[in-house]
């Protein structure tokens, strides 16, 4: 009976050990971790070649760009081009977003932590680092994090904050890239950062760009908070009535 158990337990682990290579799934982080599992993430992070590319899809990108824990931060810091999306400030998708959280969470929350991310992007930009950052109106679904060959992707689930979700993390098979999660969230978010609708934030002016479908700019509207002493569109009318 031991014997039994102990060949089954080999088995069982052999199958999930292969269904994980078939995903190149390479970490997973439980929503609700120890500092072990937190050890061994950073050393994932340690053992990566630096990236020349970042590319990052995420809600307002505090958790990533800005607090002092993120395990991400240096390497997205370090990369030579990063392209961010966020939400959109003002936009509908991040109105139901709020409305799904807890009271205590707020549109000014959601506010705060995007301008401190815009700020940082554009410490990057001063640093020489080619910035580009776009935002999306739709609710989020996704977190996507592209660092060289390695994926990290949480969902973005309704009435949950992203903080409280599990996080996994995917590797590009050289071999055969039609194996594992790689490619999917990568092209997943190729295809939203393409899409003409989501406007480009312009740093010198705090404004979005929209461009039609050929790339030509059509219309400029104010991000709506403010980053690094620049007014928003409502306190540069209030300033103008008094």
């Amino acid at each position: 009976m031991l014997l039994f158990n102990l060949l089954k337990v080999a088995w069982d682990g052999r199958h999930v050990a292969n269904t994980a290579h078939l995903a190149a799934l390479v970490h997973a982080r439980p929503a609700r971790h120890s500092w072990f599992v937190r050890s061994r993430e950073r050393a994932l992070i340690q053992r990566l070649p630096a990236a020349r590319d970042a590319f990052v899809m995420t809600l307002t990108g505090y958790e990533l760009l800005v607090d002092t824990d993120s395990l991400l931060r240096g390497v997205l810091e370090s990369a030579y081009e990063v392209r961010v999306m966020l939400v959109n400030p003002i936009g509908a998708g991040l109105r139901r977003r709020v409305e799904s959280l807890p009271p205590d969470v707020t549109l000014l929350t959601f506010h705060r932590e995007i301008e401190a991310s815009v700020a940082s992007l554009a410490e990057l930009r001063k640093r020489g680092k080619r910035v580009t950052l776009k935002f999306y109106d739709h609710e989020p679904f996704w977190k996507v994090v592209v660092l060289g060959e390695h994926v990290w992707v949480q969902h973005c689930h309704a009435g949950f904050s992203v903080r409280e979700q599990p996080e996994y993390v995917f590797s590009l098979r050289h071999h055969n890239p039609r194996e594992g999660f790689f490619v999917p969230f990568y092209t997943h978010f190729l295809n939203q950062w393409n899409e003409h609708v989501h406007p480009e934030y312009d740093f010198d002016s705090n404004e979005l760009v929209y461009r039609d479908a050929t790339g030509n700019e059509r219309k400029r509207t104010p991000l709506g908070v403010p980053v690094n002493g620049t007014p928003t569109a409502a306190e540069v009318q209030g300033r103008r009535a008094a």
